[in-house]
């Protein structure tokens, strides 16, 4: 969906700069997610504490994002196309950071672990978290392009997550009934799987709000999001 120019080419300029920041803020946590997957690939401990200080980077893009954002909405009063562009900017950049959050916690877990982790689920992980870093990309570029279409592509990504999340559940749960001294491990890695089905459900949130701020429709089943509500013309 292509949006008009301005006559005022500075506020040209900073809803392009709002879609940069959030293209940085997109980059910024998928790579937290790539290097928190290595560092369990590897059983990296000390790759694993450089990575957990890495997050006072996606905090800092984030409050410096959020108080930009806020300053166009009080300077430039935006309408229409602008106002749904800045608006969903706003929830993307806080679900971004919470997805920061959830890849630093994998990271966390490494650096912690003094125990040897099952390769079986472990190896399943890595490639569950290799998905929802494309699932991140994705959506990031249909936030690029505007696009309800590519956001709801990434949206029914989701589904397959939610299955390898609970197939790998099935397998940690059968390897601490059989062999309770895995217990330990098997209960790290449920942290972690968890972290990610949770970065799955924020991604998720993201699609949903680029799908309503275009279309003005939910992509979910139920009541409208009563936030986006607020700022989108009633229906005649």
């Amino acid at each position: 969906m292509k949006q008009e120019g301005h006559i005022v080419k500075s506020y040209d300029e900073e809803i392009r700069d709002i879609k940069n920041n959030i293209v940085d803020m997109g980059s910024l946590v998928e790579n937290q997610l790539k290097d928190s997957l290595q560092c369990l690939k590897d059983k990296d401990t000390e790759f694993a504490e450089k990575i957990i200080e890495n997050d006072n980077v996606i905090d800092k893009a984030y409050n410096t994002l959020d108080q930009s954002l806020v300053e166009i909405l009080g300077k430039r009063q935006p309408m229409a196309a602008d106002l749904r562009t800045i608006f969903s900017a706003i929830k993307i950049n806080k679900d971004l950071e919470r997805i920061g959050d959830h890849a630093t916690n994998i990271a966390k877990r490494v650096a912690v672990a003094e125990i040897v982790l099952p390769e079986k689920p472990s190896r399943d992980i890595i490639n569950m978290g290799a998905q929802v870093n494309i699932m991140i990309s994705e959506v990031i570029k249909a936030f690029l392009e505007f696009s309800d279409q590519a956001a709801k592509k990434v949206w029914l990504m989701d589904r397959q997550i939610d299955e390898e999340y609970l197939g790998i559940l099935r397998q940690l749960l059968t390897y601490m009934m059989e062999e309770p001294k895995r217990i330990t491990a098997c209960t790290s890695l449920l942290y972690m799987v968890k972290d990610l089905e949770r970065i799955g459900d924020y991604v998720q949130n993201i699609a949903e709000d680029i799908y309503y701020a275009v279309s003005g429709e939910p992509l979910f089943d139920g009541n409208p999001d009563p936030t986006w509500e607020a700022i989108l013309p009633k229906k005649k």
